[in-house]
C-alpha cells in the first residue's frame, strides 16, 4: 500500500484555502506556487491517509470540487487547477516530430534549416551569450592546486596551469 494522503491549508477560521495531495513532508513543505503552507503548522489538516495515488487524486478533485476555486470565481480555494495531476501533470502539446523517422522529408528539412543558420557560427562565449563579450574571461587560464580550479589573470600560489583531469 502506497502511502499518500490529502491535506487542507486552513485559515484562521478554520476554512480551506488549499487542499492537496501529499506524501512524505509534503504538506509541511512549501512547493512552486503561489500557495505557502501557514506559518502555524496546527492549521494544516491531514483529512485522509494510508490512501494509493489513485485514491488520493480521486478524493482531491471531489474537495477541490466541493470548495470551488478563487480563480474560477466558483469558490474559496487557491487550488490553479481541479487537482488529480500533481507533478504528473500532462502536456498538452505534442512535439511537432512525434513519432516522425529521421528519413522523414519534415525532419530533412528541419535539420537542414538549423544546419544553415549554424554556418558559420562558432562555439566561443560571444555566440552563446547573445553577443555580450566576457571581459573578466580575456586573458585569464584556468588553473589548479589539483582539488580546485579556478580562472585566473596569474597563477595563484600553491596552483598549476591547466583544468583538473576528469
Amino acid at each position: 500500500m502506497e502511502h499518500y494522503y490529502v491535506y487542507a491549508y486552513l485559515r484562521e477560521n478554520l476554512t480551506p484555502y488549499y487542499i492537496g495531495k501529499g506524501k512524505n513532508k509534503r504538506a509541511w513543505t512549501k512547493c512552486k506556487g503561489e500557495v505557502f503552507p501557514p506559518q502555524d503548522k496546527s492549521f494544516i489538516k491531514i483529512i485522509a491517509h494510508n490512501l494509493s495515488e489513485k485514491e488520493a487524486f480521486l478524493l482531491e478533485i471531489k474537495l477541490i470540487s466541493l470548495y470551488g476555486r478563487k480563480d474560477l470565481s466558483t469558490g474559496i480555494l487557491r487550488n490553479k487547477s481541479e487537482g488529480g495531476e500533481g507533478t504528473r501533470k500532462p502536456h498538452n502539446k505534442i512535439a511537432w516530430n512525434k513519432g516522425l523517422t529521421k528519413d522523414d522529408p519534415r525532419i530533412q528539412q528541419h535539420a537542414t534549416k538549423v544546419s544553415k543558420s549554424l554556418k558559420g557560427k562558432t562555439k566561443d562565449y560571444k555566440v552563446w551569450n547573445s553577443g555580450k563579450s566576457n571581459t573578466f574571461a580575456k586573458g585569464t587560464c584556468w588553473y589548479n592546486n589539483g582539488m580546485i580550479e579556478l580562472m585566473s589573470k596569474s597563477c595563484p600560489d600553491g596552483f598549476i596551469k591547466g583544468r583538473l583531469k576528469k
